[in-house]
């Protein structure tokens, strides 16, 4: 059977694994966001200059 320690070890390690998963989320969202505000800001300069 296996032991607590051990159980946490596993449990700990997913927790690491989930937590660097939601860093790369965010950085991901965070450069889609970033460019789409590029693409919005350019698009909204060039209606403007019409």
């Amino acid at each position: 059977m296996v032991g607590v320690k051990e159980t946490l070890k596993v449990i700990e390690g997913c927790t690491k694994e989930l937590d660097s998963i939601k860093v790369q989320l965010r950085d991901y969202v965070a450069e889609a966001l970033s460019s789409n505000w590029e693409a919005m800001r350019k698009t909204l300069n060039a209606a403007m200059d019409d």
